[in-house]
């Protein structure tokens, strides 16, 4: 059986999941939902991080956000990835992320 990853953006977060059942229960939850099927999971990611940020306004530092750092099938808010993202920050990885209005 050929794995499935999902890419899922919108306005508030990000997530990748393997799971469609779960992207469909997560839906009502995500503001301008977008997502798209890929066969490699780094590509959905990628999907995800940058659809966030340029047809969302989301800015994510693409280089640093890698799949062992997020959950599979997890819906991550723009909250939890300035958590997430800022632990890694204060190590001197990257710049924080910000919001394009």
């Amino acid at each position: 059986m050929i794995l499935k990853y999902y890419g899922v953006l919108g306005s508030n977060g990000i997530g990748v999941y393997t799971n469609w059942r779960l992207v469909e229960e997560s839906k009502p939850y995500i503001k301008n939902f977008m997502n798209k099927k890929f066969f490699i999971a780094d590509d959905a990611l990628k999907f995800a991080c940058w659809g966030g940020q340029y047809s969302r306004g989301i800015r994510l530092p693409l280089d640093s956000l890698t799949l062992d750092k997020l959950e599979l099938n997890h819906f991550y808010y723009i909250d939890e990835l300035k958590t997430l993202l800022n632990a890694d920050c204060s190590k001197g990885a990257f710049t924080p992320f910000y919001i394009v209005h």
